[in-house]
C-alpha cells in the first residue's frame, strides 16, 4: 500500500521505540509507555482521502487491498 508522505520525528525519548519502519528506515509506528498503558503514534494518517486542495498522504484504507491495514488496526487495539 503506497505511502507518499509521513511526518518526520526527531530523536526518540528513552522510553520510546519504533515498532514498524518504512522501507527507508524511518519510523512508521512508534510506541511509548504512559502510566500503565501505551501510546502508539502513526507517522502517516491511518485514514486519508485524495482531495483537490490536499493530495492523499497514503492509500492505507483507500485502496481495494486495504485488508492489511484493518488487520494491523485490529492487532493494535488488542495490544
Amino acid at each position: 500500500m503506497p505511502i507518499f508522505r509521513h511526518w518526520v520525528v526527531g530523536p526518540l525519548a528513552n522510553d520510546s521505540r519504533s515498532l514498524i519502519e518504512f522501507s527507508h528506515g524511518k519510523p512508521a509506528i512508534l510506541e511509548r509507555n504512559l502510566g500503565q498503558g501505551r501510546v502508539l503514534f502513526w507517522t502517516t494518517p491511518v485514514t486519508d482521502d485524495d482531495r483537490p486542495e490536499r493530495p492523499a498522504w497514503n492509500l492505507l484504507s483507500a485502496s481495494l487491498e486495504s485488508w492489511p491495514t484493518m488487520i494491523l488496526l485490529d492487532r493494535m487495539f488488542l495490544y
